[in-house]
């Protein structure tokens, strides 16, 4: 009797230590430990002598049964998971591979493009360096054009405020366009 109690006993630790990680390993040995608790079972049966010793003796041997078939199918359940596990791990690789190679694809295109990219731009602000010279320069010449001819007329002018200041009203001053400042000279001129 002391035999069949410590092998329950054995079978039960076994079976929480696979029933806490689910090894194959785990899962082997506590199928052993449950097969070699049958020996004794038997002999226990055969040396039963009570009505109510047999009785119990069913209800141990049920429940043995039962616990084998419990054991054989979280073995074959949790073969399955290992199984399941696997192939998630294989996908979650398979993933990660793709998703590693995307990466390096996409930094080797940006490093060989990032040049290409970069010359484009430099290229790109020289064009807008020369065509804001080039507007300056062109700026600076009309400047520079619009003050010569406002220049000549106040010289014009000046020479002719002057010849007046000398008493020569003969002097003539001709004016070189009809807006503002060739109102200005028509106005001297009748003074």
């Amino acid at each position: 009797l002391n035999t069949v109690w410590f092998g329950f006993a054995d079978c039960l630790t076994a079976m929480t230590r696979f029933a806490s990680d689910y090894s194959a390993k785990d899962g082997a040995s506590t199928m052993e430990r449950l097969k070699a608790l049958s020996g004794p079972l038997n002999t226990m049966g055969s040396q039963l002598v009570t009505e109510r010793g047999r009785q119990l003796y069913g209800e141990i041997q049920a429940s043995y049964k039962r616990l084998l078939d419990a054991m054989t199918t979280m073995s074959e359940k949790a073969a399955a998971v290992r199984n399941s596990q696997d192939s998630m791990h294989k996908v979650e690789k398979e993933i990660t591979d793709t998703i590693i190679a995307f990466n390096q694809r996409v930094d080797k295109e940006m490093r060989e493009e990032g040049d290409a990219v970069l010359e484009s731009n430099r290229n790109g602000q020289n064009v807008m360096m020369g065509v804001g010279i080039a507007g300056l320069a062109l700026g600076i010449i009309l400047a520079t054009l619009i003050i010569m001819g406002i220049v000549k007329v106040l010289n014009d002018m000046a020479m002719f405020a002057g010849a007046l200041a000398d008493g020569n009203f003969d002097y003539q001053v001709t004016p070189p366009e009809k807006g503002e400042i060739g109102a200005m000279v028509g106005f001297m001129q009748r003074i």
